[in-house]
């Protein structure tokens, strides 16, 4: 059986979270067994991460498209 570690670190700044990242590297954590929470936009590029795909530009701009012909069509279409 295999236990499960999960530690928590808090910095003020960008620089010393990215060194952090970097050490965590180099003693063999990978890049999906760590996460980055941030108040600020932070991105992969910024801690030296690689760039992960993701569906949340389509799906925004799919629903943009749907709100906007839904828009249309009630205000041509409804007496």
């Amino acid at each position: 059986m295999t236990q499960e570690i999960s530690l928590l670190a808090v910095f003020s700044d960008l620089g010393p979270a990215a060194d952090a990242i970097e050490q965590l590297r180099l003693i063999g954590v990978h890049d999906d067994c760590m996460n980055v929470i941030s108040g600020i936009p932070v991105t992969e590029a910024m801690l030296g991460r690689p760039s992960q795909w993701t569906n949340v530009p389509r799906l925004a701009l799919g629903g943009a498209i749907l709100g906007f012909l839904t828009g249309l069509l009630l205000a041509f279409l409804t007496p």
